[in-house]
């Protein structure tokens, strides 16, 4: 496979629960690249991980949030998110995207230039 489920190496896997999607409902995802600084990768790493670990606990809406780097280059990183809701899971993302957990992403992201690509 191209990425590891988790920074460290182990794996972790969040399914769609059928209970709570039906076959016709819209979702709204995100797929997305990240190209990390090395120097921050740590801090990175920490704060990714109380996102994601925000976005399962914490979110209704949130169906899916999981990440994993790149087994040939070192600080990629592919993020795959899954939200429901009304407005095709707009909802769901808004919700995260209002959250205490994703506001210090937010931080982490707008503080210097934590990336060595464009996201």
């Amino acid at each position: 496979s191209l990425c590891n489920s988790n920074s460290d190496g182990s794996s972790s896997s969040s399914s769609i629960d059928s209970a709570k999607v039906s076959p016709t409902s819209n979702l709204f995802c995100l797929n997305v690249k990240l190209c990390i600084d090395p120097t921050l990768r740590d801090e990175f790493l920490k704060v990714i991980d109380n996102n994601q670990n925000g976005s399962r606990t914490a979110e209704p809406l949130c169906l899916q949030y999981d990440y994993g780097e790149c087994t040939s280059t070192e600080n990629t990183f592919y993020f795959h998110e899954e939200y429901k809701g009304d407005d095709n899971g707009k909802e769901g993302f808004d919700a995260h995207a209002s959250s205490p957990h994703f506001a210090a992403w937010e931080e982490f992201a707008s503080n210097g230039n934590p990336f060595t690509e464009p996201p």
